[in-house]
Formats: C-alpha cells, sequence, structure tokens
C-alpha cells in the first residue's frame, strides 16, 4: 500500500521538526519490513505564528512537501488542502502536538486491508485526556453511539488511517474547524462503511490547547446531531417514539 500522511500544524515549533523525522523513520521501516510501498508527508501549516515555517523549511527529508496557508483557517481546512495535494490513496492523518503515539502506526496499518477507516481510539489505560475534557468526551461518544447505533470509543481522534474516496465523498460537509474527525466519523459510520476502532495511548500536551472545552462540545453534540438526522431523516422521529 502507499501512503500519504497528511499533519494539520499551527504554532507547534518545539515538537514539528521531531515528529516528522520520527515518522519518516516509521514509514522507511514499514518499506523495509514490505508493510508499504511507497509514502509522503504532507505537513500544512495553517498560518503559523511561530517559528513552525522557518523549522519545516530546514528539515530535510526527500519525502516530505510543505503547503503553507497565508493565514490561521482552521484544523479541518488543513487537512483538507493536505488531502487535496496528496497522490496516495491510503491517507494517515495525525496531530502534530507530539500527544499521539505514532509508534503505533505499524499496528494501525495492519487493519487498513480489511477496514475502510482505522481509528487510533485514546482508551488505553494512562491515556492522558485533559481534566475538563474527560467527562464532556465521554458523554459526546455516548450520545454519537447511541444516534448512530454503533459503538464510538472516541469520536474524534486526530489519528487515523482511511482510504481517500472516503473521504472525498463528504467533501461538502466538512467544516473548517476542528470537527473534520467527528464529521468523518459519523458520516463513514452513518452510510455503512467498515470502520475499527484500534485502543491506543494519549499524552499530555505541551502548550496551550486551541479548543474551548464548553463551547466546542456543544458544537459537536449539534454537529452529531446534524449528522445524524442527514444519514437518517427519521431519527428524530424514531427518538420521539421512545420517549
Amino acid at each position: 500500500m502507499k501512503i500519504s500522511a497528511v499533519l494539520p500544524i499551527y504554532n507547534e515549533e518545539k515538537v514539528v521538526g521531531e515528529i516528522i523525522k520520527r515518522l519518516d523513520k516509521i514509514f522507511k521501516e514499514l518499506i523495509k519490513n514490505k508493510k508499504a510501498e511507497d509514502y509522503e508527508i504532507i505537513a500544512v501549516d495553517d498560518g503559523s505564528t511561530d517559528n513552525t515555517r522557518e523549522i519545516l523549511k530546514k528539515i530535510k527529508i526527500e519525502k516530505l512537501k510543505i503547503i503553507t496557508h497565508k493565514q490561521n483557517i482552521g484544523y479541518g481546512r488543513a487537512i483538507k488542502t493536505g488531502i487535496k495535494n496528496s497522490k496516495f490513496d491510503l491517507i494517515f492523518i495525525v496531530d502534530c502536538d507530539n500527544t499521539y503515539p505514532i509508534e503505533e502506526i505499524p499496528n494501525l496499518i495492519e487493519y487498513c486491508n480489511e477496514y475502510d477507516m482505522v481509528i487510533g481510539a485514546r482508551i488505553k489505560k494512562g491515556a492522558k485526556i485533559p481534566f475538563l475534557r474527560k467527562f464532556p468526551k465521554w458523554l459526546l461518544n455516548k450520545y454519537a453511539s447511541f444516534l448512530s447505533g454503533y459503538k464510538i470509543p472516541d469520536l474524534n481522534s486526530g489519528m487515523r488511517f482511511f482510504k481517500k474516496e472516503l473521504s472525498l465523498k463528504y467533501w461538502k460537509l466538512y467544516p473548517n474547524k476542528f470537527s473534520f474527525t467527528s464529521v468523518l466519523t459519523m458520516a463513514s459510520i452513518l452510510d455503512g462503511y467498515n470502520i475499527i476502532f484500534i485502543p491506543i495511548d494519549y499524552y499530555k500536551r505541551e502548550g496551550k490547547s486551541s479548543i474551548n472545552p464548553i463551547k466546542d462540545t456543544i458544537r459537536f453534540f449539534s454537529l452529531v446531531s446534524r449528522m445524524t438526522f442527514y444519514f437518517n431523516p427519521l431519527k428524530p422521529f424514531f427518538l420521539l417514539g421512545i420517549i
């Protein structure tokens, strides 16, 4: 298989260089072990205001492609830019903030031939989910599971593999902000695609997150509801019947 790794990046000067070099090493090992045929790393700088852009330019990796947004547009838009400029059929995305265990890539890729999307679910014991996000995240996953009829342990994980054609199918539904992954997860499940969640760890973030626990949680709940009703317009009447 051939992999296009898409990295949405915004103000990650402390870790971006290290992450890209580790990714390059991991993908080279996959090729060496005949788990992959080729790869590319697409770093999308979403208008960073720190030294991220300068650091990216100094990285000497043959498979690295750098794309720059002139201004900060959003996480979802950065991923869309990366996908649009990718050349391979299997997409891998990961948040570039050093919170995801990219060493789990060889484990996740084992499922890619069998499933349309392989999601790293941050549910391993010891996963460092921020305290203020634990309950809202749990509640959101329960709500999404209830509406979709599918057990969803991690709706918006930022580390996953998926087929490019799958992501393109819902192109007009993706927002420019953080809920890109939530839309992709819900749309794929509600549309009957074959999805699997693989438990992974999650590390404490260095620096400040741009996610607002209260405001963004409300948005996520609204989005999950809209996605459900988009794919199943009769769902509201079904829920009223239960009540």
